[in-house]
């Protein structure tokens, strides 16, 4: 069985792992844990550390830095906490599901993949009417 596809939702996970410091916090978010140690949790770090990094070189390069809707700091990060508990919680990210999982025929990723995307649409068709 493959248990490595394509994905970053749990770069996330490992970085938070290193704060874990002390023994109470270990034993209080033992799912943590086992983001901890090992070189296998950290390929998907350099993966998203990648596309940063290569997002911020794309609009850079192109003029456009800063030229997306502004959103205050508060929004940015409750908004990617959100994000990343969402992956969590259909058990990978976008990436991993609509790339990695549909590519090993997974049913849960194709119905994942099919959800974010009409979710997606949803969410586009709400704004367009000024719903939202």
């Amino acid at each position: 069985m493959i248990d490595i596809i394509v994905g970053g939702s749990s770069a996330y996970f490992t970085l938070l792992s290193q704060v874990l410091i002390t023994d109470r916090l270990r034993r209080a978010v033992p799912y943590l844990e086992r983001f901890r140690h090992g070189l296998g949790n950290w390929w998907q770090v350099f993966f998203v550390g990648g596309m940063v990094g290569g997002a911020w070189l794309s609009a850079s390069s192109s003029g456009s830095l800063g030229q997306g809707s502004p959103v205050t700091q508060w929004q940015a990060i409750v908004g990617g906490a959100l994000m990343i508990f969402g992956a969590r919680l259909a058990g990978g990210c976008t990436s991993g599901h609509g790339i990695g999982g549909t590519a090993l025929l997974v049913i849960n990723s194709f119905i994942a993949t099919a959800a974010m995307f009409g979710g997606g649409m949803g969410m586009h068709a709400a704004m367009k009417k000024g719903m939202i």
